[in-house]
């Protein structure tokens, strides 16, 4: 990520010139570079340095369509969010904050992938053939005198727990894949 800020004050073309010379050192470094700030240059202009000189240059999209800031009653878009592949990002986020007088906040949403969870394998006791008196007797030959022998609490419970899922009944085990939990963002 690369946040800029630039000072109304300076003078567009020196801005780009340093943006781009950080933008070169960083581009082989990484999958995908964003690029965000407050440039203080109307992207909604026709024509604008930070298009023609930038993103032109090294094929980038701006991702933010609708005015950022509000000092002017129409609005401009002078806070850009810059990316290389437009369609690894599911959408923006332009809101009015409250934190400023005339700036919204921008968000963006990724379609980057996460590595899939591992399967969580749940074991759970069968009771589809279960025979009480069998169960009763394993419970009356587990050594719980055993586990006195043992300081540590942890100690203690794991050695009646061994004996007890080992014997009393079958255990049967499924896995679950993955979840599906989708969260819904609304597109701009």
């Amino acid at each position: 990520m690369i946040v800029a800020y630039k000072n109304p004050k300076v003078p567009n073309n020196i801005f780009i010139e340093k943006l781009s010379k950080v933008y070169d050192q960083i581009l082989n470094k990484g999958k995908e570079i964003i690029l965000f700030g407050d440039f203080n240059i109307d992207m909604l202009c026709k024509e604008n340095i930070l298009q023609n000189n930038l993103c032109d240059i090294y094929d980038l999209y701006n991702i933010v369509t609708s005015p950022t800031c509000f000092k002017k009653v129409e609005g401009s878009l002078v806070d850009p969010v810059i990316v290389r592949n437009k369609h690894r990002f599911y959408c923006h986020i332009n809101l009015p904050c409250g934190y400023s007088d005339h700036h919204n906040m921008i968000g963006l949403i990724t379609k980057l992938q996460v590595p899939p969870k591992k399967p969580q394998r749940i074991v759970y006791r069968n009771l589809k053939n279960f025979n009480e008196e069998s169960y009763v007797k394993d419970i009356q030959n587990i050594p719980f005198h055993i586990c006195s022998i043992f300081d540590d609490i942890s100690d203690q419970c794991s050695s009646k727990g061994e004996k007890a899922q080992r014997e009393p009944c079958s255990l049967s085990a499924f896995c679950i894949k993955k979840r599906n939990v989708q969260k819904k963002y609304a597109k701009e």
